[in-house]
């Protein structure tokens, strides 16, 4: 009952108290989902289109591009690919236009890039835009099949954290337990820790475990070694950075006795593209309503974002390779490569 009563009571409320819009943006996209192709696609380029338009007149990088370029929104109205006619948006460009990037009339909620691609940026969210990864980030779960009531629990990393004072353990205790979370806290990949870290996902059961796919695969190869009899302790495991590959899975899913579930996503836009629960965990569904992101074939994937108009990014490049395919039921995203992380030695 208290899973029920925090994920449909508790979460709801403090969402109106913190003036979020998280609940209604998580509809819109539920609508846009159901849609067919075709509408899609004509909803994507009207929305593109307002978005270039406000570009043009509010964000003073775009405003020279867009003159430089000649580039003229409405002809996004005959072709996507039309965007391609600017230039590719790199981390070297964000660094040194950083303040010509952002809305003029500030509000926003700075955050960092983890360097798993490359160099680590700064970049901006207003309210509205990280609202929309917050929904997002919602539907995602709704597709690995974890629903508010549900219980999930975070493989976290305590190397090289900073104590947090009293106010943030406060915040954050509410946070997690509003969204019937808990973390599994992974200090090594000692044997020591390991056995305990099993001991204590055995005692949660969670119905999702989320985090990296190497500390899953540790507890995981844990189990195997041992030759403990492997029972179910979790329904879903998503993965969050790193690359999935078929070994982990198959690990993964044979000693925690769980489906494994694929995402895509990174700091500068949240989760873009999730598998659906009849598909591969190699096959990716993009959520257009949020991104257009460029067809390829085991290239860059550059994305325009369309939600977030406190900092815009217009054909970015994320650093990660991958292939975009349209296909007939909706755009899919395959092969990713590149998002190697800096690992320490535990």
């Amino acid at each position: 009952m208290l899973g029920y009563f925090n994920g449909y009571i508790l979460f709801p409320a403090l969402e109106k108290l913190k003036k979020r819009e998280i609940s209604n943006k998580l509809t819109e996209l539920r609508e846009f989902e159901l849609l067919d192709q075709k509408t899609q696609i004509e909803k994507q380029k009207k929305l593109l289109y307002h978005f270039f338009i406000f570009c043009q007149k509010n964000i003073p990088y775009y405003q020279e591009l867009f003159k430089k370029y000649n580039f003229e929104p409405v002809k996004i109205f005959k072709d996507l690919n039309y965007v391609q006619t600017l230039p590719i948006l790199s981390k070297e460009i964000i660094k040194e236009y950083s303040d010509q990037l952002k809305k003029p009339w500030g509000g926003f909620h700075e955050r960092k890039t983890g360097g798993s691609t490359g160099q680590s940026v700064l970049f901006y969210y207003d309210q509205q835009g990280l609202d929309w990864t917050s929904a997002i980030n919602l539907y995602s779960l709704e597709l690995a099949g974890k629903m508010p009531h549900h219980k999930d629990c975070h493989i976290s990393s305590e190397l090289g954290i900073e104590p947090p004072n009293i106010k943030y353990r406060l915040i954050d205790w509410i946070k997690l337990f509003s969204q019937n979370r808990k973390r599994l806290m992974i200090e090594s990949f000692s044997e020591k820790n390991l056995k305990r870290n099993y001991e204590e996902l055995k005692k949660m059961r969670p119905y999702l475990l989320q985090g990296h796919p190497s500390s899953a695969y540790a507890i995981a190869s844990y189990i195997k070694e041992h030759n403990i009899s492997p029972k179910k302790l979790c329904d879903v495991f998503e993965p969050s950075g790193e690359m999935l590959t078929q070994k982990i899975v198959e690990r993964i899913e044979s000693y925690l006795k769980c489906k494994v579930v694929n995402r895509y996503g990174n700091a500068e836009f949240g989760v873009m593209a999730h598998s659906l629960p009849n598909h591969d965990y190699k096959k990716l569904k993009i959520f257009r309503r949020a991104f257009y992101i460029e067809p390829t074939s085991q290239s860059n994937i550059i994305v325009t974002g369309i939600t977030n108009l406190g900092f815009p990014l217009i054909r970015y490049d994320t650093g990660d390779i991958g292939t975009v395919k349209e296909e007939k039921d909706g755009l899919y995203l395959y092969d990713i490569q590149g998002r190697v992380h800096d690992l320490e030695t535990i």
